[in-house]
């Protein structure tokens, strides 16, 4: 079987989150226009359990704008949180989808549901 194009992308959610799927495990993460969107991040603390459904709460972010929670667009098991963004905060504010990676999440069943394309999500961006 022939993996598309979007196998080997990031793929975005409506709530600014990104994903990336290789080999079985998803790193997570919040997008630039969230981190845009919130103003600096002071503080970030985990909350996830090791099994997670879709929509359980993974952290919670604070920024001198407000407080949010990040809740999980998938199921699957939590191998490992970004535990460096505890200490770290500014890794999100300046790296958000590269060093600041929240976790990574194993999931059996990976399947795209109605997340977008970079282009997509610029598209959608542009909506708003």
């Amino acid at each position: 079987a022939q993996l598309s194009e979007d196998a080997f992308m990031k793929l975005y959610t409506k709530e600014h989150l990104w994903l990336d799927f290789e080999d079985g495990i998803v790193v997570l993460g919040l997008t630039s226009y969230a981190i845009s969107q919130l103003g600096e991040i002071t503080f970030l603390t985990f909350q996830a359990s090791d099994l997670l459904n879709a929509d359980d709460s993974i952290a919670c972010v604070e920024s001198v704008k407000i407080a949010w929670e990040i809740r999980s667009p998938i199921s699957g098991r939590l191998l490992t949180v970004n535990r460096e963004l505890e200490s770290s905060p500014d890794k999100l504010n300046h790296s958000p989808e590269n060093d600041g990676w929240l976790c990574q999440i194993i999931t059996p069943e990976w399947q795209t549901a109605d997340w977008m394309s970079p282009a997509a999500y610029q598209q959608y961006l542009e909506t708003l």
